[in-house]
């Protein structure tokens, strides 16, 4: 709840929190949530000789930082919905959707990915797809600043035309992208003791990924439908285990003797039976898995 506190509070003091998970003990959901709500990054450290590399990869994005605070924001056009931000923490306010950015770099390049239903239109009419503005501060003089911009497209009746328009790059990242958020989705479901909705969320993973793979030849989204498969063994261990954790400790027996009876024994206090904390190979490949999404 502190930790919660601290990131809550981040935002308004522009404070970006970089988290660092060290080995298999640790809350891999909480680290996550926390850097992505204050605009920072989280990163797993398998080995703790590269702990000094990290700092010094953070020290140097620190140091290159041009934008703090930076924000998104996405309005639709008339018939356009937002469905979904892929991966980035978002807040939603009526039709609009803000997208959180945190820092940015000199020369660095953020990939939003935006998933929207967009209604019929006459052919060759103008969709107005999008308004975006994004607000930032200046690193160096803390001004603060907005830049404003549209995304269109044109609609067509020709089918032949529509599909030679799909761009297969940007649906290559947008299934990459998507495996990715459904695992740590997954995750963080079975934290939160809901193996149910964690496995089908992994099996929502596998299957995109198993076709991705067939569509664009790719071994990375092969390698990720295998993860998700093994995963979901996992999953079900990580939601026990957070089940019993959440349950309230067993009150202690507290005997009573009747007038002139003996003193009843107090019987010890029982110990709660919890789930075995996952095997430590099974331990690793969870960090492993979400670390890498």
């Amino acid at each position: 709840a502190t930790l919660a506190g601290v990131a809550n509070q981040s935002p308004s003091s522009r404070l970006n929190v970089t988290t660092l998970g060290v080995g298999a003990e640790f809350d891999e959901t909480l680290m996550n949530d926390i850097a992505q709500r204050t605009g920072g990054t989280f990163h797993f450290i398998e080995d703790p000789k590269a702990i000094a590399s990290s700092f010094r990869d953070q020290a140097l994005r620190m140091q290159r930082a041009v934008a703090t605070g930076a924000t998104l924001e996405l309005r639709p056009g008339p018939g356009v919905v937002i469905h979904e931000v892929v991966g980035l923490p978002t807040s939603r306010s009526g039709k609009s959707a803000t997208v959180q950015l945190g820092e940015l770099s000199e020369g660095q390049s953020r990939d939003v990915l935006v998933r929207v239903e967009v209604a019929p239109h006459a052919d060759a009419q103008t969709i107005e797809l999008l308004d975006v503005r994004m607000r930032y501060a200046d690193a160096t003089t803390g001004v603060a600043r907005e830049v404003d911009d549209f995304l269109a497209l044109r609609a067509s009746a020709d089918k032949a035309e529509v599909a030679a328009s799909s761009d297969a790059e940007i649906e290559h990242t947008a299934i990459r992208t998507r495996v990715a958020a459904l695992i740590v989705a997954a995750i963080a479901k079975a934290r939160a003791g809901d193996a149910k909705s964690g496995q089908e969320l992994c099996i929502e993973a596998q299957q995109l990924a198993t076709a991705g793979a067939k569509r664009f030849d790719d071994d990375e989204l092969r390698e990720k439908a295998t993860e998700a498969r093994e995963l979901l063994p996992t999953l079900a261990k990580l939601a026990a285990a957070a089940r019993a954790a959440a349950q309230p400790p067993p009150q202690p027996h507290v005997p009573v003797k009747g007038p002139g009876h003996p003193p009843i024994p107090t019987s010890p206090t029982p110990t709660p039976t919890l789930a075995p904390a996952l095997p430590p190979g099974q331990a690793m490949d969870l960090r492993r898995s979400h670390g890498s999404a």
